[in-house]
């Protein structure tokens, strides 16, 4: 009995070995490596899962188990322009008579819009710094400015930084540019505060939010030449942190034009969809991972030689996406007494697109379920580096009385407030599985044997607890 135990136990562990190398080896071919929306992996990598959920006999809930939508998640950029009008006084000569010159800003190394921008048509127009651009109780960027009609230059954060409790409120774009609108501005040039990442832009996505004027995010080295050497940027930013108070001025001799007319871009995106039937067909576990991802190597790749620095969140979630085949592969040999439904997202970064079009497709199906699991984690696994949260405290101790949690070292703990996943306020049994260790840009694309460890560990602590849910 012994003897067989043990070779039962051999013939496991090769056959996961064998499958999970096999879906690794897969996800990192190049054909599918980069999922990015536009680029044939990602639909490459649609195929690949829809192909495994038909090999697994997976039911399907959509037709050919895909869910097609599409989403306005960039901008299309026609022939926009930002220009500066500079004088440069000369002796004897009356500002009047000199001609100023002409200086062209280049779309994307210079300038880009912010995805909640206006179209607007600006000529001539005087540019006002207005610090922070906030009004708060006792302090007031705009309490000696007249900016109506102009341009105003604002710094992100706050005087007293970016962790600041007091100006949290008046700290996010989105409260700047209608305070900016609110004071008669008809353009705004959002810069970063001084830091590693002063020079680097936000992703351009589309808000539903209107900001009613022209909002464009400005190259802060670009931008800082037309101020006055005795009014220097930096200057005037460190003078505004040390005393608490406004520093506003007009930019002397320096006129903008802006010429922005821009087309939301709709972005095709599919969610896969399968599902193991169980002997109560009322109760599910969802079992949701992402499978594109933000950007692909090539575009990381072209961002930190434009950026010199990479700050933007993505990953190829390879982990994620191998672990779900891997269950949907054991649910299939030893079926739960629940339905056990596998959802692939797409476009669920940065702005979770798949998971809201999935909360909206199955609607009934994430209502009732008595767990969602969300895999989240990017690249490997890491021990003592992944955590599990939930809204649920039940789930969270069922994770860790599984002897797998051990050996990875995992935290499971109550979901963070910061966690806007929209299942999270469908149903209360959500569950989030990530690392807080990742990898940016990807980690390199080779596995090792303590990479499948991990993972093996990885996904038993996932099925036991799946399977100690589906007993209830």
């Amino acid at each position: 009995m012994k003897i067989f135990i043990f070779c039962l136990l051999i013939s496991t562990t090769s056959m996961f070995a064998q499958d999970i190398n096999s879906v690794v080896e897969s996800l990192n071919k190049d054909e599918i490596y980069n999922r990015v929306s536009g680029e044939p992996a990602l639909t490459n990598t649609k195929n690949y899962i829809v192909n495994q959920f038909k090999t697994l006999g997976l039911e399907e809930l959509t037709d050919d188990y895909t869910d097609n939508f599409e989403v306005e998640s960039g901008l299309s950029f026609g022939d926009n322009s930002v220009s500066f009008s500079v004088i440069v006084p000369r002796m004897g000569i009356p500002m009047d008579r000199i001609k100023p010159s002409i200086q062209n800003w280049d779309f994307q190394k210079d300038w880009l819009p912010l995805g909640f921008t206006s179209d607007g048509n600006i000529s001539e127009t005087e540019i006002a710094f207005v610090g922070y651009g906030i009004t708060a109780p006792g302090y007031d960027d705009y309490s000696e400015m007249d900016v109506k009609n102009k341009v105003v230059i604002i710094l992100t954060d706050s005087p007293e930084g970016e962790k600041s409790e007091k100006y949290k409120e008046f700290s996010s774009y989105e409260y700047k540019v209608k305070n900016a609108q609110k004071n008669g501005a008809v353009g705004a040039l959002f810069i970063k505060a001084m830091g590693d990442s002063a020079n680097v832009f936000e992703p351009v996505i589309v808000d539903k939010f209107n900001s009613g004027i022209v909002a464009l995010q400005a190259n802060r080295a670009s931008l800082e030449r037309y101020f006055p050497k005795k009014q220097a940027l930096i200057d005037q930013e460190k003078a505004i942190r040390e005393t608490k108070s406004p520093k506003s001025f007009i930019i002397p001799n320096v006129k903008t034009n802006i010429n922005l007319q821009l087309e939301a871009k709709a972005v095709k995106y599919s969610n896969v969809y399968g599902m193991h039937e169980g002997e109560d067909n009322n109760r599910n576990i969802i079992i949701a991972f992402s499978y594109d991802e933000a950007l692909s190597d090539k575009k990381i790749e072209d961002y930190i030689k434009k950026q010199n620095k990479f700050y933007y969140e993505s990953g190829n979630n390879i982990s994620g996406i191998a672990t779900a085949i891997e269950l949907a592969r054991r649910f299939k040999e030893n079926p739960a007494p629940v339905n056990i439904v596998f959802a692939a997202l797409s476009g669920d970064e940065p702005n979770l697109e798949g998971a809201k079009k999935m909360v909206n497709e199955l609607d009934e199906k994430v209502a009732n379920s008595s767990a969602i699991f969300y895999l989240d984690n990017t690249e490997k696994v890491h021990k003592k580096h992944l955590i599990i949260n939930s809204n649920d405290p039940l789930i969270v101790e069922k994770f860790r009385g599984v002897e797998s949690f051990k050996t990875l070292n995992a935290e499971a703990k109550e979901l963070e407030s910061r966690d806007t996943n929209p299942i999270s306020s469908k149903n209360k049994k959500y569950v989030r599985v990530w690392n807080k260790l990742r990898s940016y840009p990807p980690a390199k694309r080779e596995w090792t044997e303590s990479d499948f460890a991990d993972l093996n560990e990885y996904i038993n602590l996932l099925e036991q607890t799946i399977r100690n849910l589906s007993q209830e």
